[in-house]
């Protein structure tokens, strides 16, 4: 029989695969963060996680892309082939690590990290500028901005940087756009462009502006944090159990499992049996019935 202790470790494994999978991290910008500052909204209408570089050889469309570590030459070379097969990358972020990236990929377009503030055209801070993306108000969260490129966005006349003792007025492009290859690149400065919170402000109306229906998620440029790494494995292992090949084997695989169990481990009624019948040779003058009670019961608790 399976013992108490193997099914109370089953148990385990299975409530700590369950609150892997449902507790949500506070990771930024990570599709499984359900808090502000994260993509769990993005995620749920996007078409998949792309969360190694290689996976882009099998993939078309549009890829988003936030950038958080400094890409190495294998980014570089997938991200490329990415872009001359004629698909569109949308890189979210400022900083060096951006215009490394945008420099690796053939992009003129640069970003500096410097915040736009706006004390009129804002939603209710001057961290929060309003941006302009085809005749739409768009809601920012401390954004930096971008030279070059052909601009999708901008912050209005009386947005501002402030450098040392000077102070610069806008506008300033915050999104923009530029052919690559076969493909095309995105720039936009606001690393939290996509957060779930101003997901919520702009009521889905950034998502919308950039027409983006059919889209992946990637994270390759987010750090690797271990719950997050926990959530993608579990997420790989279950995406397997959706071909039909691999329903019908794991099927075969637990009857087969369940016939050993089966053989193995007898039913209560062949152990009792034998044993009933020698212990009434023993001592005819045994009750038969309570016998076969406290040998079940025995059983039970083993």
């Amino acid at each position: 029989m399976i013992s108490k202790l193997n099914i109370g470790l089953f148990i385990s494994i299975f409530i700590i695969i369950c609150l892997i999978i449902y507790f949500p991290t506070y990771q930024p910008f990570s599709p499984f963060n359900n808090a502000w500052d994260g993509f769990s909204l993005l995620y749920k209408n996007s078409s998949g996680i792309v969360d190694n570089p290689s996976q882009l050889s099998k993939i078309n469309g549009i890829l988003i892309l936030p950038v958080q570590i400094k890409p190495n030459n294998l980014n570089l070379y997938y991200l490329n082939s990415f872009l001359n097969r004629g698909g569109t990358l949308i890189i979210v972020g400022n900083g060096s690590n951006v215009n490394y990236l945008l420099n690796g990929i053939g992009s003129s377009i640069y970003t500096y990290n410097y915040t736009v503030l706006d004390n009129v055209f804002n939603y209710n801070s001057p961290l929060f500028p309003l941006a302009i993306f085809n005749s739409s108000k768009i809601v920012l969260f401390s954004t930096s901005y971008l030279k070059n490129g052909n601009t999708l966005a901008n912050t209005s006349f009386f947005s501002y940087i402030k450098l040392k003792n000077n102070v610069t007025y806008g506008p300033f492009s915050v999104i923009s756009e530029q052919s690559i290859g076969k493909g095309e690149v995105i720039v936009i400065s606001d690393q939290y462009f996509f957060t779930n919170y101003l997901i919520r402000i702009n009521n889905h109306n950034n998502i919308e502006l950039l027409k983006l229906k059919k889209y992946y998620i990637a994270t390759f440029l987010l750090p690797q944090l271990p719950q997050y790494k926990m959530k993608l494995l579990i997420l790989n292992i279950s995406e397997i159990f959706n071909y039909p090949y691999v329903q019908v084997l794991i099927f075969a695989l637990l009857f087969l499992i369940s016939s050993i169990i089966y053989n193995i481990y007898p039913s209560s009624k062949e152990i009792n049996y034998p044993k009933i019948a020698d212990l009434i040779r023993e001592h005819p003058d045994w009750d038969e019935k309570i016998l076969r009670k406290i040998l079940e019961e025995r059983n039970n608790e083993a």
